[in-house]
């Protein structure tokens, strides 16, 4: 196993993960009314994280051919990138499921602040509840508001037609080069605080996922 010296060298960045055709179709297929204010683990908190989401794997918006296509190539993209990031990191690193993608979309003057991407699992019977009325089958709790806690983070950029918005780490010090479908993974836990600056012009479409 390569030696990794430095926090950062677990943060990597996997270029032409999707091709550009691929990431326009995502941008393109979704309508604006589908998004919704993104939550926190706290619930809406503008100040904080201020854009707009579509968990595009749960079934009210994945129902058709064309969306279904979508999330299986989205998929195989993935399926490479942890294929890659397991062998630079063998033995070590070992994850059992995704959590599904969320579709964002950071609009001018829109951003996230510093944060990591730990939480507290799922104990509130009546949100647990609520995720079963949306026709979620018991085990699918675990991918989605998860009980299993987030070991790698993944960053999809499906555009680039914006300015600001730039995903940064440890108060903005360090910035990895991401270009339109590329891939930045890192690991989820408390030793990586990370934000996507405010956007100052255009438009930001990118998709996130957790690995568990």
């Amino acid at each position: 196993m390569q030696l990794n010296q430095h926090i950062q060298d677990f943060v990597r960045v996997y270029d032409d993960i999707l091709s550009e055709d691929l990431c326009n179709k995502i941008v393109k297929e979704y309508q604006e009314s589908e998004y919704l204010p993104a939550e926190t683990g706290n619930g809406l908190s503008p100040e904080n994280r201020n854009v707009d989401e579509i968990p595009i794997c749960l079934p009210d918006h994945c129902n058709n051919n064309e969306r279904i296509s979508l999330i299986q190539s989205l998929h195989k993209g993935m399926e490479e990138v942890i294929k890659q990031y397991e062998e630079t990191f063998y033995p070590y690193f070992h994850i059992d499921m995704d959590t599904g993608f969320q579709l964002l979309k950071y609009k001018t003057g829109h951003f996230y602040k510093e944060h990591v991407d730990t939480f507290r699992p799922v104990m509130d019977q009546h949100l647990i509840d609520a995720i079963l009325n949306m026709r979620l089958k018991p085990q699918d709790l675990l991918k989605f508001h998860g009980s299993g806690q987030r070991a790698i983070s993944c960053s999809i950029l499906l555009n680039d037609e914006f300015e600001g918005g730039q995903l940064g780490f440890w108060d903005n010090t360090f910035k990895p080069i991401q270009r339109k479908g590329s891939i930045v993974v890192f690991p989820s836990n408390f030793m990586y605080p990370h934000q996507v600056s405010e956007i100052t012009k255009g438009t930001r479409y990118a998709i996130v996922t957790w690995l568990i």
